[in-house]
């Protein structure tokens, strides 16, 4: 700092604008270095979010292709036994006709019908 009773000569004006200069760049450092250490802290926080975040949707896509199988597998199911109740529904009508056997298969139950229906209306 200088003599303040001193007279102002450029000498000292350069003096003291070299050491404010020094000063500022000594601030502008350490605030840098400040700004760039919570910049990286920050940055370090986002990437073990975003890590957590792909594990997490990873984790569903898992989950989602395996529920798709299971819904796949549950369709045959229900398509499987529809087909079937189906098939029993049709079935137990045959006992509705009198004379025809439980036993006949599907090739033969057009011909089977043929005859027991000729037995009992033959003019037609």
């Amino acid at each position: 700092m200088p003599n303040p009773a001193a007279p102002l000569t450029i000498r000292v004006l350069r003096n003291m604008l070299r050491d404010a200069k020094s000063d500022i760049k000594a601030h502008m450092a350490t605030e840098l270095g400040k700004q760039i250490a919570g910049l990286k802290e920050d940055m370090e926080a986002f990437t073990s979010h975003t890590t957590q975040v792909e594990t997490w949707i990873s984790k569903l896509s898992n989950a989602t292709s395996a529920q798709a199988q299971d819904i796949a597998y549950f369709h045959g199911q229900i398509s499987t036994i529809e087909d079937e109740l189906e098939d029993l529904n049709n079935r137990s009508r045959w006992n509705n006709i009198r004379g025809l056997p439980k036993t006949v298969t599907p090739e033969l139950l057009i011909p089977t019908l043929r005859d027991i229906f000729k037995a009992m209306a033959p003019k037609i």
